[in-house]
């Protein structure tokens, strides 16, 4: 049927109608409409959105209602078009859901439809309408008091491609930069952000009383991102917060993995809607660690499932299988392992790479918000998720049975794997890939097979004492050690009883650990143990402190735990107690978990005395760089947070700067601190010795006629000091970076400092 316009009074009405409620809508959803107007700078189909939903289009339609009787004859006739082009047989698709035997009746009302439809030749246009952006720096007035602001942009035609880790970033500026930045500090209702699979991306605030500083915070982004630095806890919350369907992985060591206990053993109970894997290191043999923990222990309690490879190839292989594993049975995974294989290598087959579409997210508070009512419902979901992934597991291909000598057989995972090969190579292996939860049918099954059974795993009997509850005969750690690295020989020696001949070691000098030539921290803890000064430590080259010849450093335990010990120590024992004791930490560790430490003892009215160790760098772990060099990470100078006016701010009254080297000083400033009954703070400055920037050609000098042999210079340890075989001093010059702390601890003028 044709479409009457003759009711120009009813068509006018309609304009009106349209216009107040385009009006309405942009005032109350002002950011949505300041985003795609951005957008339409940068992208045609932006451009071509905003131009039939936007200010555009609001404008076309105000300006038909304003000059309604000059235009109304255009109106009518281009609507008449539209209608002819629209509405026709071709354009129509019929969505259907219900009965098959109401399917045979929408037919018949579907033909009847059809009929009333335009057919015939129409005026549409054949060519695509392609509109070109054009770059604008616009604002629009209205009515509102508050403001919309939006800034957009294109990664892609910067080079940049679109991964999964944009959908954590956008979790981290809108929960962390634009939240802080722009609703906290500038005070409005709301901010966003959005990255495009195209690269169409943009900022925009919501109700915003601000314009400038609005704008200021944008244009810092891209600083922010590139020297955003946080602990393990606060990258795995982040991924968590990426939890609308984007694969996402964590990776870390296995004491990081006790900071990220906390959310990993909720975001258990909440799964995962893209693949969601977290990497950790575990260290047998504490190559570089503080513990020797497994951190397949931490998965069970968790609930999390665990895949251990043996080489390259399977850590490779693995990993994809961890992504697949977590989307299939809505959980994150633990991919472990060890120092050995982190730092072995060999050839891995490399494939095609798939490109994981996005699963979309669907809100959903009974999974995702974790209060009691909902987590009792999910724990049931965990507990029937590793129930059937382990009757699954048994059909792994990862998992698998190898049978040869029945006469002996090993269950095993991970490099111990390639020693029980290398060892027995023809003994009968059961090599898990998953080690947690357990195939147990498959391990049932192996071991009616074979005659003798050990259980092969290093560390913790994680494998053997679930066989052992399952009534299996085996043998593990009464044969094998639970400390350190696993070998070959280890088999040899304990499983076949071969005496194993190895070449006694080589003959050479120690190296215990020291601190570097110049090291500002040996200044330090010469002042210290001058002073009889007992100090709790923290993680960072000054743990060397706790070593011979300088025996300052008495506790250890994580990164922050310095001043939470002085902390408990004062309350445990008293005020009177820790008078000669100070807490030790460096600036990057006190940046990333002791100054909530600090905050609770200046909250707690505490007393006791803090030595921030500021060598102006992350020294023990390859001189990063953090928030209080300077420096972003990609070395463009950068606003650094004051160590001084952070611990003013926090409350602590009594906050000294004081150069390492100035050991008087330093000293006169420690005697009067530690007497105090109020939480004090010493920041001792020195850069690194290391640092680049440090490099000097100055070098300190013996002088063999005036040394009186007492060996004061000695005390500090520095390794370019030696005796010659008469009592006097020498200083290597290879080594001596002329710090001058010899020559300060001189009192006869044996040492000088030359050029």
């Amino acid at each position: 049927k044709e479409t009457k316009w003759a009711d120009d009074k009813r068509l006018k009405e309609l304009l009106e109608e349209t216009k107040s409620r385009m009006q309405s809508a942009m005032l109350e959803a002002g950011h949505t409409v300041s985003a795609l107007r951005a957008l339409s700078y940068i992208s045609s189909a932006a451009t071509c959105n905003e131009q039939i939903t936007g200010v555009t289009q609001y404008r076309l339609v105000a300006d038909l209602a304003e000059h309604f009787e000059e235009r109304k004859r255009e109106l009518v006739i281009n609507m008449n078009r539209l209608v002819r082009i629209l509405f026709r047989a071709e354009n129509l698709l019929v969505d259907y859901t219900a009965s098959k035997e109401g399917c045979e009746r929408l037919s018949e009302l579907v033909a009847e439809f059809k009929e009333n439809l335009y057919a015939g030749a129409c005026d549409a246009a054949k060519e695509k309408y392609c509109p070109v952006p054009e770059k604008k720096n616009e604002g629009f007035l209205t009515a509102s008091q508050v403001q919309y602001v939006c800034r957009a942009g294109n990664f892609v035609k910067k080079g940049f491609s679109y991964t999964g880790a944009l959908k954590v970033l956008r979790v981290m500026m809108n929960y962390d930069y634009l939240w802080n930045n722009v609703r906290v500090k500038g005070g409005a209702y709301g901010c966003m952000c959005s990255f495009g699979k195209s690269g169409e991306s943009y900022f925009v605030s919501y109700r915003d009383p601000n314009l400038e500083k609005t704008v200021a915070v944008y244009e810092a982004a891209a600083d922010y991102i590139e020297n955003w630095q946080g602990d393990e806890e606060e990258l795995t919350q982040y991924l968590i917060g990426a939890i609308s369907g984007v694969r996402a992985m964590a990776s870390m060591k296995m004491v990081g993995v006790n900071v990220a206990s906390d959310p990993l053993y909720t975001v258990s109970y909440i799964g995962a809607n893209g693949g969601l894997v977290l990497a950790a290191a575990d260290d047998p043999g504490l190559y570089s660690s503080q513990n020797e923990q497994d951190s397949r222990c931490v998965a069970r309690v968790a609930q999390v499932p665990v895949l251990e490879p043996s080489d390259s190839q399977e850590a490779k292989d693995f990993t994809k299988l961890a992504f697949e594993y977590s989307e299939k049975y809505d959980t994150p995974v633990m991919i472990r392992t060890t120092t050995r294989l982190a730092h072995s290598q060999g050839p891995v087959t490399l494939e095609p790479r798939q490109e994981i579409p996005d699963k979309p997210y669907e809100r959903c508070a009974a999974k995702n918000v974790m209060m009691p009512a909902n987590a009792k419902g999910r724990h049931v979901h965990v507990e029937n998720r590793l129930k059937q992934m382990a009757e699954d597991a048994c059909d792994f291909a990862i998992n698998k049975a190898i049978y040869k000598d029945t006469a002996v057989g090993f269950i095993t995972s991970g490099i111990p794997y390639t020693y029980v090969v290398e060892a027995m190579p023809n003994a009968s292996v059961l090599k898990l890939g998953l080690v947690h939860p357990l195939p147990r049918k498959l391990i049932e099954d192996f071991a009616s097979k074979v005659e003798k059974l050990y259980i092969f795993e290093e560390l913790e009997p994680l494998i053997e004492e679930q066989v052992k509850s399952w009534g299996i005969d085996c043998i593990g750690k009464e044969l094998f050690t639970l400390q350190g690295e696993y070998s070959a020989n280890m088999i040899r020696e304990r499983v076949l009883g071969m005496e194993i001949e190895t070449a006694a070691p080589a003959q050479v000098p120690a190296r215990p650990p020291i601190l570097c030539p110049g090291c500002p921290h040996r200044s330090t803890f010469s002042v210290l143990k001058k002073l009889g000064i007992h100090g709790a430590g923290d993680i960072g080259c000054y743990t060397l402190g706790a070593v011979s010849p300088l025996n300052i450093i008495d506790t250890t335990v994580c990164m922050g735990a310095s001043i939470s010990t002085l902390h408990g120590m004062e309350k445990a024992k008293g005020k009177d107690y820790i008078k000669n004791w100070v807490a030790l930490i460096g600036d990057s560790t006190f940046l990333h978990t002791g100054v909530n430490s600090l905050m609770n003892m200046v909250y707690n009215q505490s007393t006791g005395t803090v030595l921030i160790l500021d060598n102006s760098t992350t020294g023990m772990t390859g001189h990063q760089d953090h928030a209080a060099t300077g420096k972003m990470l990609n070395g463009k100078e950068t606003k650094a947070i004051s160590l001084y006016h952070l611990c003013k701010a926090i409350g602590v009254e009594h906050v000294y700067e004081v150069d390492a080297f100035d050991i008087e000083a330093l000293e006169t400033l420690v005697k009067r601190e530690v007497a105090r009954d109020e939480v004090s703070v010493l920041i001792v400055c020195a850069p690194c010795a290391l640092l680049k920037s440090q490099a000097t050609k100055a070098k300190c000098i013996a002088l063999p006629e005036k040394c009186k042999k007492c060996g004061m210079c000695l005390i500090p340890g520095c390794p370019a000091l030696t005796q010659n075989e008469d009592g006097t001093v020498k200083i290597d010059d290879t080594m001596c970076n002329g710090c001058g702390l010899c020559m300060k601890r001189c009192k006869f003028e044996a040492i000088e400092r030359v050029e």
